[in-house]
């Protein structure tokens, strides 16, 4: 039981929402220049709202 606890645990993002985000949203725009609309869709720059931001503390 505390291997499967602990292999959960290690799942668990330990980085800052805000910088998965801005990772997120560089990749997107390399994915449309790359592919265009035909893989993105019209939508250049990745769509506000995409992450949750965390609750303020």
């Amino acid at each position: 039981m505390a291997k499967l606890r602990d292999r959960y645990r290690e799942g668990i993002p330990k980085r800052p929402v805000a910088e998965d985000a801005a990772d997120a949203g560089k990749l997107y725009r390399v994915l449309a220049e790359i592919g265009g609309e035909k893989l993105v869709g019209r939508a250049p720059e990745m769509a506000p709202g995409t992450f949750w931001q965390e609750l303020p503390q």
